[in-house]
């Protein structure tokens, strides 16, 4: 299921739909380029536009007549839809979060072994990638968030990665043992968490160097494998470590 497939259905207010959609100079990517569509299409065809524009130029300097002729609709449908730019701009934040959203309660799971609960995770940081073009136009917002963060990243994004991270610490510590350090703890999960989001963050980089490693959904099991057995190398070092400390 693509990531504009996961829109939530928003209740459409009942008076009046906005003006006719009309048909504008500005060239839509040739994915949009699909007969017209109403209500809830229209929706997510706007969704689907504002992903890409504000991943290419960030909120600032993306402007709402902008979305609207690269969509092909009448500006009026934003206020319709969305309110306003910034309430666009929240909603385009959602489909980024919900594309890679962890169950953390099933994470956290007790009695399942590290490298399931390490697939699971890099299975679930990865899920964008399985998504085609729309997946790159997420994962460029969420770099622009990353460069020069809106007040919206703190409300949308940054509470996800605390939750990962938090949930990847509590299974750290629960396989590592009471002697181990928090502050040592919270830099593997940093660590560990960095190996999912490079390839996500990188992914037109590496399709540049060598192209292939990313581009199936055989090549990202692949990429998911070798890092759970890399991760687990990390933790069993770790293990060494506190063992070889507490011998001290």
């Amino acid at each position: 299921m693509g990531i504009m497939e996961r829109l939530d259905g928003a209740t459409l207010r009942q008076p009046t739909a906005p003006a006719a959609e009309t048909r504008q100079t500005h060239a839509a990517p040739a994915d949009l380029r699909k007969p017209h569509a109403t209500g809830s299409h229209t929706r997510k065809r706007l969704l689907l536009v504002a992903l890409k524009l504000f991943g290419e130029r960030g909120y600032a300097n993306t402007s709402t007549r902008a979305i609207a002729q690269a969509a092909r609709v009448n500006i009026a449908s934003i206020s319709y839809y969305f309110d306003s730019k910034e309430g666009l701009y929240c909603a385009a934040l959602d489909q980024l979060v919900s594309a890679s959203r962890l169950d953390v309660s099933a994470f956290t799971a007790p009695g399942q072994p590290i490298g399931t609960l390490l697939h699971d995770l890099f299975s679930s940081l990865l899920a964008p990638l399985r998504k085609g073009r729309t997946a790159g136009f997420a994962v460029r917002l969420c770099l622009h968030e990353l460069i020069a963060p809106t007040p919206m990243c703190r409300d949308k994004i940054a509470p996800v990665i605390r939750d990962i991270h938090q949930a990847l610490v509590g299974v750290l510590c629960s396989h590592l043992g009471p002697s181990a350090a928090h502050e040592d703890v919270s830099r593997l999960a940093f660590t560990i968490l960095g190996m999912a989001l490079q390839p996500v963050m990188m992914r037109d980089v590496i399709d540049g160097i060598h192209p292939g490693l990313l581009q199936s959904d055989a090549a990202l099991d692949t990429w998911i494998t070798r890092m759970v057995e890399g991760s687990t190398a990390m933790i069993a070092a770790e293990q060494r470590r506190l063992a070889s400390s507490a011998a001290r």
